[in-house]
């Protein structure tokens, strides 16, 4: 079994078409529909889940397999969240370092252009806000509507999201927390913080681990959950390497059992 990591942007995009050119039969797996369905027009296997993964798996044992990060949030989940959350008043307030931002030698990436200060990007219009959208609307059976700016910290790497939910009807704080702590409580990357305690970004940097903090608003009936991952680990290629463990057979966290650095 031949397996390739990369994102599948134009520069992942282009390099499964070159493998596919080269003869090799693929295997892609896309959490997204979009890019996925564009490359299995082209020829590629394009598989949107792990379930599926493992099944192509066994039919396709010679393939190159080109995998990409993916999140493993489950259907079940969205669906108790969905009793708990109000789906058109979910806010994502993002904070990312400049890596996420990639390599190129762009003026926005610029040490003069970036340090001692911050800024909104992609307002309104960030591409990723319909990603989420769409992953959350398929688990959750039904529409799911967010309102997403990231921001640009002067720092090499690491995501702070401050999300802010509306809760359903008599739902509390604890039920959410309840039913976060059932999901999360059997993984080996995603932490669910005590109540009171938010966590920093610095407490994930160079590890596969996410954390989460939540808090009951001032504002009654509404809820506050803090996460932080490392972009380059956790939100990325450290993911991947979760994902293509799981397909192979292999324990799930191998290879990513170092813990965070600071400084």
């Amino acid at each position: 079994m031949q397996i390739g990591i990369i994102g599948l942007g134009r520069m992942g995009g282009n390099i499964a078409r070159r493998l596919m050119k080269a003869g090799h039969e693929c295997v892609v797996f896309d959490a997204n529909a979009k890019p996925r369905e564009k490359l299995a027009e082209e020829g590629a296997t394009a598989v949107g889940s792990l379930e599926r993964m493992v099944n192509a798996l066994g039919e396709k044992p010679c393939a190159v397999w080109v995998m990409l990060p993916a999140g493993r949030i489950t259907d079940e989940t969205v669906e108790r969240l969905g009793g708990l959350l109000e789906p058109d008043d979910i806010i994502i307030d993002a904070k990312s370092g400049v890596s996420g931002a990639g390599r190129d030698a762009k003026l926005g990436s610029l040490y003069a252009e970036v340090t001692e200060g911050i800024h909104a990007y992609g307002v309104a219009g960030h591409r990723h806000a319909p990603e989420i959208e769409q992953g959350l609307s398929e688990a959750a059976g039904k529409p799911i509507v967010v309102n997403f700016t990231p921001h640009l910290m002067p720092m090499s790497r690491g995501i702070l999201s401050s999300i802010y939910v509306r809760l359903h009807n008599d739902a509390k704080v604890e039920d959410l927390r309840q039913t976060l702590e059932s999901r999360y409580k059997d993984e080996p990357f995603v932490r669910l913080l005590p109540a009171g305690r938010s966590p920093q970004t610095r407490h994930v940097r160079g590890s596969n681990h996410c954390l989460i903090g939540l808090f009951a608003d001032r504002v009654p009936g509404r809820a506050i959950l803090i996460s932080v991952l490392d972009n380059l680990v956790k939100g990325a290629s450290g993911q991947a390497v979760q994902n293509m463990n799981l397909m192979a057979g292999l324990p799930e966290t191998a290879g990513l059992e170092q813990e965070p650095l600071f400084p």
